[in-house]
């Protein structure tokens, strides 16, 4: 039961002589609400028992073609073949194994998240050597889903593969009509200029066309947006637009870190 603050009842005079209370039953909203959550858990459930299911077959059709490339020998049509199907597996694979993470998003409640903690932990678990990190984010809390730590697992991770020959990643912020801008930054190749906007479309990129899609599609959970501005051969620029309101500065303000991971 739901109850609002009393309106002041007034007679003829003008004089309040009484209040009037609403109440509204919201019993039936708050049972449609929990079925839908229930129904959600039994969904995910279902996806995660049919993943695993498919992923042991998987398995076993990477062994398979193990034994068959044994078998063809050296005959290279069949060889050819082979590799063929292995791609394809991989391809399959890599697909079944976005679900997991993508199932994810929306599902936990948005919270607030201390950004240099997060991407100083991504570089500490991608075991990163001989590039220097800067991170220079001033005690920077984002409200997000908690899956936004997988933005920057991927963006740090597409430099170290894809960024040929990165030696320097910079994280920085500046605050433009009352947004903040994350600002993460290599010294690698950077992308072409035909696919700035292509990169976060799902399916496009070099392996399974996932990881900048999902990262989107993670930041718009609570309206952030992403952007590459860098100038190719120049090295990469990623910015993270954050509206007002889903920003704060933290007691850390004014922190900032140099170090080579």
């Amino acid at each position: 039961m739901a109850v609002y603050p009393a309106a002041p009842y007034k007679n003829d005079q003008g004089e309040i002589s009484g209040a009037v209370e609403t109440l509204i039953d919201v019993t039936e909203r708050h049972q449609a609400e929990e079925a839908v959550q229930e129904a959600v858990k039994k969904l995910n459930l279902l996806s995660s028992i049919t993943r695993h299911d498919i992923l042991n077959k998987i398995t076993m059709l990477q062994g398979l073609m193990m034994l068959i490339a044994e078998a063809v020998g050296d005959d290279s049509e069949a060889t050819e073949y082979v590799n063929m199907g292995k791609g394809a597996i991989t391809a399959i694979k890599k697909q079944i194994e976005f679900t997991r993470t993508y199932q994810d998003i929306g599902l936990n409640k948005p919270e607030w998240n201390d950004i240099a903690d997060i991407i100083l932990n991504v570089s500490k678990e991608l075991i990163i050597k001989d590039i220097s990190l800067s991170i220079s984010l001033e005690g920077i809390q984002v409200y997000a889903d908690p899956l936004i730590r997988k933005v920057f697992y991927n963006l740090m991770d597409n430099s170290i593969r894809h960024g040929e020959g990165v030696t320097r990643i910079c994280c920085s912020f500046v605050i433009q009509d009352d947004a903040l801008i994350i600002r993460y930054a290599d010294d690698g190749i950077g992308i072409p200029t035909d696919e700035k906007v292509l990169i976060f479309e799902k399916g496009y990129g070099k392996n399974s066309g996932l990881g900048m899609f999902l990262v989107r599609e993670i930041l718009s959970i609570t309206h952030i947006t992403i952007r590459e501005t860098g100038e190719y051969q120049n090295g990469a620029l990623f910015e993270i637009i954050v509206p007002k309101g889903i920003y704060r500065f933290s007691h850390n303000e004014g922190r900032s870190l140099t170090t080579k991971a």
